[in-house]
């Protein structure tokens, strides 16, 4: 990995977890909307709250305040403003409750910074832009999404139709694994009639020597 992005891409199951946002500004709006759809139950804490943030009420609670410790009992992700003015409080703060911090623009005070994702029915490729405009790293997704034919998803959909009986037929782990990438190369060329086709395609090429 390059020293340039000392990160490590990684997905993370927010689904029933809280998440708090230690701002109501408009700049933390679009990354609420992420987590409420990631399945978080989302809390922001700030004196002045955005119409931007408001119209996501009552998806997620609003206090009109400024943040305490206590605020982040239980968050698994706390989510510090650009212009948070105590971001090494707020660091120590979200440590103490065992929450992950980040603070969107400063990724030297961050643990983890947040990406866009190119995705494919089961399939997810994460895009950053660290220390870039947000927008680059959603642009750079978009054009992946458009660079895979439609008829992708098929092929991957009928691969984890048969992912099972391909195991049991190929049980050396490496034969296997070369399987996949070949096919997952060559599947981007290939274009069966319909999903069904891509099964008879996937099943013919296990048969072949």
């Amino acid at each position: 990995m390059s020293g340039l992005f000392p990160f490590l891409p990684v997905f993370v199951d927010l689904a029933g977890r809280a998440a708090v946002l230690l701002s109501g500004g408009p700049e933390l709006a679009p990354i609420a909307r992420r987590l409420l759809d990631a399945g978080a139950g989302v809390t922001a804490v700030g004196r002045e709250m955005s119409p931007a943030m408001t119209e996501l009420a009552p998806s997620m609670r609003l206090l009109r305040r400024h943040w305490r410790p206590l605020d982040m009992t239980g968050a698994a992700l706390v989510v510090a403003g650009a212009n948070e003015t105590r971001p090494a409080r707020a660091r120590a703060a979200a440590k103490a409750a065992g929450a992950i911090f980040t603070m969107p623009g400063a990724s030297a005070r961050s643990e983890v910074i947040f990406g866009a994702a190119a995705t494919w029915g089961p399939v997810a490729i994460g895009v950053t832009a660290s220390g870039l405009a947000p927008g680059l790293g959603e642009a750079m997704a978009r054009r992946l999404e458009a660079a895979v034919p439609p008829s992708y998803a098929g092929f991957l959909a009928a691969a984890a139709r048969l992912r099972a009986v391909i195991d049991r037929d190929i049980p050396d782990q490496e034969n296997r694994d070369a399987f996949w990438r070949a096919a997952a190369a060559e599947a981007f060329d290939a274009r069966p009639d319909d999903d069904g086709g891509w099964d008879a395609w996937l099943k013919a090429r296990l048969c072949s020597p």
